[in-house]
């Protein structure tokens, strides 16, 4: 994962990330990525929780997407002291919001504005493995998709990571 990390911000930085984008229902994703972690942190004793609404139509490219899910995905059960994440899709018209929320050791508030950037970590624990590419790939990959990517959190009290991505008007 971490060479794929690497590779990515080099493709990112150089203009060669390749985006096959087609109209998907980002709550059917959002479920599929939350079924293929379930166990596996059910394994960890951690709980993961999902809510979605009907269909949350988008244009995108569904493995980047996915991507994006499971880098917030992951940092929730690495950052989250085995406390349940929830992770929820909600209409927020004109756009769908994706929210990633945890109950874990948070992020320090003069932390928060450094947590997109490359190789930064805003909490580096030393039993926690990472380059800190995850979140600045994961903004990138949004913004090309016309979306937004934002944390909100406070130190000892969890974070929330929040995707908004506009909705795909047929018309």
């Amino acid at each position: 994962v971490l060479v794929d990390d690497l590779l990515d911000v080099t493709r990112i930085e150089s203009g060669q990330i390749h985006y096959r984008i087609e109209e998907l229902d980002i709550s059917q994703v959002v479920e599929e990525v939350v079924e293929r972690y379930a166990d596996h942190l059910k394994a960890e004793g951690i709980s993961l929780t999902c809510s979605t609404f009907g269909h949350a139509i988008v244009k995108g490219d569904r493995y980047r997407l996915e991507q994006v899910i499971v880098n917030i995905l992951t940092n929730a059960a690495k950052y989250g002291e085995k406390k349940p994440i929830e992770v929820k899709v909600e209409d927020e018209d004109p756009n769908i919001r994706i929210d990633v929320i945890d109950d874990g050791i948070g992020i320090p508030s003069d932390k928060l504005e450094k947590v997109f950037e490359r190789y930064e970590r805003a909490v580096s624990p030393k039993n926690i493995s990472g380059l800190g590419l995850g979140l600045y790939i994961s903004r990138e990959i949004i913004s090309a998709h016309q979306g937004i990517i934002k944390v909100k959190s406070n130190e000892k009290s969890g974070t929330t990571f929040s995707i908004i991505l506009p909705k795909a008007f047929k018309h």
